[in-house]
């Protein structure tokens, strides 16, 4: 056999299939079988059609989404980063502080000490 025909042979099965279902009154045909039916073959033709053109498009799709989340989680990742070195220099802090008032405190402090050296020099 063919393609061709090993492609037809589920079709042509389906449709005698459904012959002998009508003929013994199976299937009752309202409006939600006849919409059902239209669907189901709706979907078969649309997918045997154009199966590789939908595949292919939700296949680009998931590439652009995949390279998105990859340049989402670098992004992140260098943020993460920027932050722990922004939290280190603010944790560090108190303790220049304290070294710049100890520092600000005795140089004060010296500075006070020799202008009463100068003062007193001067009195006497």
């Amino acid at each position: 056999m063919s393609s061709s025909n090993t492609k037809i042979t589920p079709f042509v099965f389906a449709f005698l299939a459904f012959c002998v279902i009508s003929s013994k009154h199976i299937i009752i045909y309202n409006e939600e079988i006849l919409v059902a039916l239209s669907f189901l073959f709706f979907v078969v033709f649309v997918s045997g059609y154009f199966g590789d053109t939908i595949k292919d498009s939700l296949d680009e799709i998931t590439i652009n989404i995949q390279s998105e989340l990859e340049n989402f989680l670098s992004v992140k990742t260098q943020c993460l980063y920027t932050l722990q070195a922004i939290h280190e220099k603010a944790s560090s802090l108190p303790t220049l502080i304290e070294n710049f008032d100890k520092f600000t405190k005795e140089s004060t402090n010296e500075k006070i000490k020799a202008s009463r050296k100068q003062l007193k020099k001067h009195n006497n």
